[in-house]
C-alpha cells in the first residue's frame, strides 16, 4: 500500500492556506506543475477529490475540507519527531503514554491523570486524545502503555479492566420541562428535538440500538462529531441530547443529566497491551475507578 508523504500533505495544506496554487508553489519553492502533480498524486493515493479545479483556481471540496484537520494533525506529529527523538536520547525519566478516546477526554480522566502525577512525580506522562477510528488503530498497534475508551474494539489484542458500566442519559438545559425528572423513558421524549453524534460513531450506534430495542427509529434534528457539542446545543436550544454521563460534566450547572429507563448500559474500560505486566497501569486503573465512582455518586448515578 502506498501512503501520502510529508511533501504532499504540506502542499495540500499550503494551497488551502494561501488560496492559490501559484502562491503556495512559490512559498514552497516549487513550480506550479510540480505542486499540482504532488496534489494529484495525493488524491490518487487517497481515492478522493481534494479540490475542484476551475482554470487556475483550486477550490477545496467538502472531502478536502474534511481531510484538512487530519492532514494537519499528521504533519504536526511528523514535525514533532525530532523533538521526541531528542527527549528520548536524553531521557533519564521513564515515559508513560496514555491514549484516550475523544469521548472520554473530559472528567474523570483529567482528574485521574492529576492524581496519578502526584503519585508518580518523576514520571513523564503524555496523553493523546484520538477519534474512535484512530483510537482503534492505535489499540491494534499497541502504541501506548494504557488506553481508556469504550469497548468493544474488534480484534484488538489487549487486556481490559472494567472501569465503569454506566447508563445512557439525556442531557437538557436547566429550564427544560424534563430538567427535574429523576429518570425518563422514550415515551417521555415524544415531540422533543434531538441532538446527537454523527452516524457511524460508537455513541450514535448505541443510541440507535436503544431506540431499536423499543422498535423505534432515532431521527435527530442535528448531528455533531463531538458529543460535548451535542450536549451544549441541547442546553442552549431547549433540545435533548443523548450521552454517557461523562461528556456533559464540563457544562456544570448549565445542564441536567437524567438516566433513561429501561437502563441502557455503556461500558468503559482501561486497556493495556495483552500479556504485559505494568504496575503503573495498575496504579492508574485504581485511581480512575475511584475518580469515576466519586463522580457518578455526585450526580446520583452510582
Amino acid at each position: 500500500m502506498i501512503y501520502p508523504d510529508r511533501k504532499q500533505l504540506s502542499g495540500f495544506i499550503r494551497v488551502i492556506e494561501l488560496g492559490s496554487l501559484s502562491r503556495a508553489a512559490e512559498s514552497l519553492n516549487l513550480s506550479e506543475s510540480a505542486l499540482s502533480r504532488q496534489i494529484s498524486n495525493l488524491e490518487e493515493i487517497l481515492q478522493i477529490s481534494l479540490f475542484s479545479r476551475d482554470k487556475r483556481q483550486m477550490i477545496p471540496t467538502d472531502e478536502g475540507l474534511a481531510f484538512l484537520p487530519e492532514a494537519e494533525r499528521v504533519l504536526g506529529a511528523i514535525h514533532q519527531l525530532p523533538e521526541i527523538a531528542r527527549r528520548i536520547s536524553k531521557a533519564t525519566r521513564r515515559q508513560f503514554r496514555i491514549v484516550v478516546s475523544k469521548r472520554l477526554s473530559h472528567f474523570p480522566t483529567v482528574s485521574a491523570i492529576k492524581a496519578f502525577r502526584l503519585l508518580h512525580p518523576d514520571l513523564d506522562v503524555s496523553v493523546d486524545v484520538e477519534s474512535q477510528d484512530t483510537f482503534e488503530r492505535w489499540s491494534h498497534g499497541h502504541h501506548f502503555d494504557l488506553a481508556i475508551g469504550p469497548l468493544p474494539i474488534p480484534k484488538a489484542s489487549v487486556d481490559s479492566i472494567l472501569v465503569a458500566e454506566v447508563p445512557m442519559v439525556i442531557v437538557v438545559g436547566k429550564d427544560h420541562r424534563l430538567a427535574s425528572a429523576r429518570q425518563v423513558t422514550l415515551d417521555d421524549l415524544e415531540g422533543e428535538t434531538f441532538a446527537a453524534t454523527s452516524p457511524g460513531l460508537m455513541l450514535r450506534k448505541q443510541i440507535d440500538s436503544l431506540f431499536a430495542r423499543e422498535h423505534r427509529i432515532f431521527s435527530p434534528s442535528i448531528n455533531f462529531s463531538v458529543s460535548l457539542l451535542a450536549c451544549k446545543f441541547a442546553a442552549e436550544n431547549d433540545a435533548v441530547a443523548f450521552s454517557d454521563p461523562f461528556a456533559p460534566s464540563l457544562l456544570g450547572d448549565e445542564v441536567a443529566i437524567i438516566p433513561i429507563e429501561p437502563r441502557y448500559n455503556m461500558r468503559f474500560d482501561i486497556m493495556t497491551p495483552a500479556n504485559v505486566s505494568n504496575a503503573l497501569a495498575n496504579d492508574f486503573t485504581e485511581i480512575l475507578k475511584s475518580e469515576t465512582g466519586d463522580y457518578l455518586n455526585e450526580i446520583g448515578l452510582q
